[in-house]
């Protein structure tokens, strides 16, 4: 068993497979791994003699670390060699390092909500500012009680200001 508590038999490593056959069906020769996450963890490297059967090789990092899929990949020298596909979020050459997919969600989650907060706080200062400027606006205002409109006031020559006192605090 592996670290995560699924059947692996060492014993198959290094046994025979079919490198042409697809990952399917040489994960299926060389890995018994049982449901799971159904990641890909084993390769077929080919033998170098010519022969049309290769050996199973288990991908860096425990198979990918079950954060991706172990694909076989010819690299410059012509030879092939089993490379973890690792998804996102994830990297390395077993895809052993990055954030699980849980830390993304609640990543993406928290991100989310922080802009909607910031939206809706806003939106709550801009109607603030229209409702305190059509208070000002109101309470500037001295109107005739008889006629609800605005007195209309003249003013002399060399004058600047009325004034305007109550003869009651109230008012």
């Amino acid at each position: 068993y592996d670290a995560d508590g699924v059947e692996h038999d060492p014993a198959l490593l290094g046994s025979t497979c079919d490198p042409d056959a697809g990952s399917g069906v040489y994960a299926e020769q060389c890995d018994k791994r049982g449901g799971g996450s159904g990641r890909t963890r084993v390769w077929c490297e080919p033998l170098k003699n010519g022969r049309d059967w290769g050996r199973c090789r288990l991908c860096p990092g425990d198979g990918c670390s079950d954060r991706g899929d172990c694909v076989p990949r010819t690299v410059d020298t012509g030879e092939r060699v089993g490379e973890c596909d690792c998804e996102f979020g994830s990297f390395g050459a077993g895809c052993e390092r990055g954030m699980s997919r849980r830390a993304l969600v609640n990543i993406l989650i928290i991100s989310c909500t922080s802009g909607v907060v910031a939206l809706l706080a806003l939106l709550a200062a801009t109607l603030c500012h229209k409702y305190a400027k059509a208070r000002r606006k109101a309470k500037q205002a001295v109107l005739l009680r008889g006629s609800g409109g605005a007195p209309e006031l003249s003013l002399a020559e060399g004058l600047q200001y009325h004034l305007f006192l109550s003869h009651t605090w109230s008012s």
